[in-house]
């Protein structure tokens, strides 16, 4: 008995973010389609809109088997992810007294993303420090599609609580 043939289903994860820097493929997409032969169809995709941070796109994935057969699926509002954006303010010491680990608010950093959404801004030394000493601060964020940003503050002045003495 003849089985017909047919194409399956096309699988794929369906995303909502990728970076400017990603290569629209297959591979991205995790793209497969099976016919019933257990032959695995042609896979082609088509771009709809401007690959630029900030835009929105949609994806096309076309599946084409034997004997003309096709099935296609659209995966749309795809956000397209720059880099991100840090801004602070530069502060030259931290007095550990009152924020032992510096807190984004001690520079006033701000991170937004390339539609224009903020992002928490971690803040943290990238090396040991003592109390008298330099340490370097690190503003670090990242957005939806994975990019990540950071700006070091370099030789910010590490205080502690005063040492008071006095002579009778």
């Amino acid at each position: 008995q003849w089985t017909p043939y047919e194409l399956g289903e096309i699988e794929y994860i369906s995303k909502t973010a990728i970076r400017i820097t990603d290569d629209i493929s297959i591979d991205l997409f995790n793209v497969s389609c099976a016919d019933s032969d257990g032959d695995f169809a042609n896979i082609t995709i088509k771009v709809s809109g401007e690959l630029k941070p900030g835009n929105v796109i949609s994806v096309r994935i076309i599946a084409k088997g034997k004997y003309d057969k096709s099935k296609q699926v659209t995966i749309s509002n795809i956000k397209v992810y720059g880099d991100p954006e840090i801004t602070y303010k530069y502060v030259d010491y931290v007095n550990i007294e009152s924020t032992p680990v510096p807190d984004y608010s001690y520079f006033e950093a701000k991170a937004v993303d390339s539609f224009g959404e903020a992002l928490e801004v971690k803040v943290y030394y990238d090396n040991d420090y003592k109390i008298g000493e330099f340490a370097n601060v690190v503003l670090e964020t990242i957005d939806l599609a994975g990019n990540v940003a950071t700006e070091t503050l370099e030789n910010i002045a590490i205080y502690g609580a005063p040492v008071l003495s006095y002579e009778t």
